[in-house]
């Protein structure tokens, strides 16, 4: 579908809402207090609706893209002004506002007001009512899409689509089978909040009970009426929720966006990749973990280093590729305002280590299982990975003397969109943002009566990898499948469950397959190896594990009415136990924490590598609750977060890639530069800090000007390509077509610098790697991609590092010089070396040596359809998927 259908579309939205005004006018909402200018923007739109005809027709119900330009025309705004705000944004507002397209009462005690984009202001009597009205609105806008989410959160996605391209859906649901719960366990999680959180666990399970009877009320007038049936249910049949399949999509949803570690499988696959780089190279490491340059040049004299991949030194260089405490990254709380430091277990016991024998071998399993995940939340149109920012600005740094607050969470493209919004209002209730599809009886952000919240992922190790020594009862030597390990000096048994997993065929009927599930004290069996020759079983444990649901009663609180303050708002977040940052903003306060429960490891141990699960090394608890980074009111005036490091002295996690040059540095330039000249900042300022950010190449803004300090002078066509790079940095590194030609307005820089980093990067670090650069758990750029988010973390990072004297000289290896080579390369000679090579592949491709005539086509985002709609892809930006905008404009 093209531009044009799109703006047909909007045209037809916008009789749809003349129609309404010319309608006898309704009734009046209740009022309730809103001291809050509040704007927010949800691509493409509300409604998720899809019939059989507009499939046929290509076309789409109202409210569908009726949000899909304002969204993608942020960035073509060159200064975004106060007037321009609802350009970009909608109102964010309690309440429908003046023009309300429908009024209607699911039942007796609750009344939905439609507004004018479709998004339902629900009012009830009752908190049961108006959480009976959430599922109703649910299932009213978003029906196929919340049961394709619960069919995959239930491990049940092949019953109802098939087994998918290479048997994707059906590995999924193995995979979430194998690591997930068993029903009667999410009855006892659900079940058991009133136990744990009193009344406020209370509320949730009354809540989840009154949100099913709604969705069963709109489903039972679907199967009713035809004309209401989504066009994806062609030939699959509609069935009744129960409050297990909230729980079971609340894990799943919290897991895929809270759960942030378990790489380790990785990482040995690294390091022993690095230990077999320093046992070849003709240039040894030497005792300080440097390598020592060899006169001969050959092989080296004395005998080869020992090939342990457990050594110092090759422990040592997975350091600088994981970059756990690298002092050069931003934190979102300014070392001024306090050290939080994260557990320190000392240096690596080796003993505790349990490294695969073939870790490439194991690795393909596993990373073979994250390609079937990855496809599988392509369908589902999300792409959970760490993407959303925040900021905000205290009353004394805003330019009307009140809180400013910007949330964006980011969970990828598509439609219909991953969140809803809804609007909620009852005696304990008054809350409104996006919500998800099929757990959206609340919101996990966006706004009360006087406060504003939002999230990031937190992406603090939460999961570790443990090597279960395998046993025979009575002796002898197990077998690679055995069902019994060695814990704490006993030959155990691992308990065991058969699951049936269902598939639909292509004739439609339903082939039966059974898998079974093991699980030892630390969590479910995922594979099997051999470790020093010794039979093992490779387990994930999650410090989260059967407590996922914490964090929904965290996130309900919020919702009440009752919240009021930012020590509020964190001793609420210090129950949530997946790994997020949160950002909280009321009349006079903004606040930060780090939230989520993470492990207390034994002395020694490494959580970035798999650790024997004998029971030696377990967990020794849980990181103190009130202990975790926090910060209020810092004397800066601001707050800023896009998934970067929270405090000085907190170590990254094993996927964590907080080095000197993440994007979230590209926020604290934007807002330092608004805050140094009036010292104060607008709505729309802050709105333009977010649209700058937006089109920023994270690598070029870093590392760019280093790499042409490194470079020095050239000549010919390298001198005018040498140009063009400086050129595009030195207007902002933006990857922007402002004359909408389809293609870069710096189309020259961004094609030479390109080539040259992703050259560099091979050239420099090929080497160690033996040229297996997916063995580090970042890509070599994290370029503008189709789903949104980008330039979180890559080789920038290691590239950074290399190009500063300071920060080289503190790495295990010189890894600019070439271990294949006999003489020694300086990082100078790389630099220059990968940009003549990069400009003669730049010349081939581009079919000249005219620098000037160089172009890049501007990238996309694209929406993935998951269901009958479609709508154009749009212009790459860097933000949220929903964005709200807030002013605390006073209390309650």
């Amino acid at each position: 579908m093209d531009h044009m259908k799109t703006k047909v579309m909007c045209v037809a939205s916008s009789l749809l809402i003349l129609l309404a005004l010319a309608t006898p006018a309704q009734s009046a909402p209740p009022p309730v207090p809103d001291p809050l200018r509040a704007f927010s923007v949800l691509p493409a739109g509300q409604n998720g609706f899809v019939s059989l005809g507009d499939v046929l027709g290509g076309t789409h119900q109202p409210h569908s893209v009726d949000q899909l330009d304002m969204y993608a025309g942020l960035i073509e705004d060159d200064d975004v002004t106060e007037d321009e705000l609802d350009d970009h944004f909608k109102s964010f507002q309690f309440g429908p506002g003046a023009t309300i397209e429908r009024e209607y009462k699911p039942r007796a005690d609750v009344t939905v007001y439609r507004d004018n984009f479709g998004v339902p202001h629900i009012y009830g009597e009752t908190d049961d009512a108006a959480f009976y009205a959430t599922g109703y609105v649910a299932a009213e806008d978003r029906l196929w899409e919340m049961d394709l989410f619960r069919h995959a959160a239930n491990g049940e996605l092949a019953s109802l689509l098939g087994p998918g391209t290479n048997d994707a859906y059906f590995h999924n649901d193995e995979i979430t089978r194998r690591d997930g719960y068993t029903d009667a366990e999410l009855d006892e999680m659900l079940g058991g909040l009133s136990d744990q959180f009193a009344a406020d666990g209370q509320r949730v399970e009354d809540g989840v009970a009154a949100y099913v009877a709604g969705v069963n009320a709109r489903i039972a007038e679907v199967k009713a009426d035809s004309t209401l049936v989504p066009a994806e249910y062609q030939g699959a049949a509609i069935t009744d929720w129960a409050p297990r399949d909230v729980a079971a999509l609340a894990v799943f949803q919290l897991r895929d966006f809270g759960d942030t570690g378990g790489s380790e499988l990785f990482h040995a696959a690294l390091l022993d990749q690095l230990g077999k780089s320093e046992s070849s190279a003709s240039r040894s490491f030497g005792r300080d973990g440097k390598r020592a340059h060899s006169a001969t040049g050959g092989g080296g004299g004395g005998p080869a280093p020992s090939p342990s991949s457990t050594s110092g030194p090759a422990l040592d260089a997975l350091k600088d590729f994981l970059i756990p405490m690298d002092p050069n990254t931003y934190t979102t709380i300014p070392s001024a305002e306090g050290k939080y430091p994260s557990q320190s277990v000392g240096s690596v016991n080796e003993a505790a280590l349990a490294l695969p024998d073939d870790p490439k071998k194991l690795l393909r399993k596993v990373y073979g299982e994250r390609q079937v995940t990855k496809e599988t939340q392509r369908v589902l149109g999300y792409r959970p990975e760490q993407q959303s920012s925040f900021l905000a600005v205290a009353p004394d740094h805003s330019t009307t003397g009140k809180t400013l607050e910007y949330g964006g969470p980011q969970v990828g493209y598509n439609i219909p969109q991953f969140f809803m919004e809804i609007d909620v209002h009852s005696p304990t209730l008054d809350f409104s943002g996006p919500a998800v599809p099929g757990v959206s009886l609340l919101v996990p952000l966006g706004r009360g009566i006087d406060y504003a919240w939002s999230l990031t992922t937190g992406v603090s190790d939460n999961v570790d990898t443990w090597m279960e020594q395998l046993c025979k009862p009575g002796g002898g030597k197990p077998a690679l499948d055995a069902d019994h390990y060695m814990y704490k000096g006993r030959c155990r048994a691992m308990t065991e469950r058969t699951e049936t997993i269902f598939v639909k065929s292509a004739i439609g009927t339903l082939e039966e397959h059974s898998l079974v599930v093991q699980r030892s004290v630390h969590g479910p069996v995922r594979a099997r190896t051999t470790v020093d020759g010794k039979p093992v079983a490779v387990v994930q444990q999650k410090a989260y594990w059967m407590h996922e649901a914490d964090s929904v009663v965290a996130f309900s609180r919020m919702n009440l009415n009752s919240m009021s303050t930012a020590e509020d708002f964190i001793a609420t977040m210090e129950d949530a136990t997946m790994s997020f940052n949160s950002v909280f903003a009321n009349n006079d306060q903004i606040g930060y924490f780090h939230a989520g429960k993470y492990p207390l490891r034994a002395k020694g141990v490494d959580g970035n590598l798999p650790v024997w699960g004998t029971g030696q090394w377990d967990w020794k608890g849980y990181f103190p609750a009130d202990q975790l980074p926090r910060m209020i009111n810092p004397a800066q005036g601001w707050i800023a977060n896009w998934n970067n490091k929270p405090s000085v002295g907190w170590r990254g996690g094993d996927s964590s890639g907080w080095g000197a040059t993440h994007r979230s540095w590209i926020l604290q330039d934007q807002m330092s530069k608004l805050l140094e000249g009036s010292n104060t900042a607008s709505l729309s300022d802050v709105v333009d800090v977010i649209r700058t950010a937006a089109t920023v190449d994270g690598r070029a803004f870093r590392v760019g000007n280093q790499m042409l300090g490194a470079l020095g002078d050239v000549s010919g066509t390298s001198s005018d390509a040498r140009a063009a790079v400086a050129d595009w940095i030195d207007a902002g590194s933006h990857r922007i077509d402002l004359d909408d030609d389809g293609l870069q307005d710096f189309g020259p820089g961004v094609v030479a610098f390109d080539l040259w980093f992703d050259t560099l990067a091979r050239r420099v670090f090929g080497d160690e790697l033996g040229g297996n650069y997916d063995l580090v758990s970042v890509p070599i750029s994290d370029i503008a991609s189709e789903g949104g988010s980008s330039y979180y973390s890559d080789y920038s990072n290691y590239i950074w590092n290399l190009l500063r004297k300071s920060t080289r000289d503190k790495l295990a290896m010189d890894y600019c010089d070439d271990i294949k080579t006999s003489k020694k390369e300086s990082c100078a000679f790389q630099v220059r070396k990968s940009f003549s090579q990069a400009i003669k592949s730049a010349t081939e491709e581009m079919g000249t040596g005219d620098v000037a005539s160089w172009t890049a086509p501007i990238e996309k985002i694209h929406f993935s359809a998951i269901g009958g709609a479609e709508v154009p892809d749009i212009d790459w930006q860097n933000r949220g998927t929903w964005n709200h905008i807030v002013e605390v404009m006073g209390t309650r």
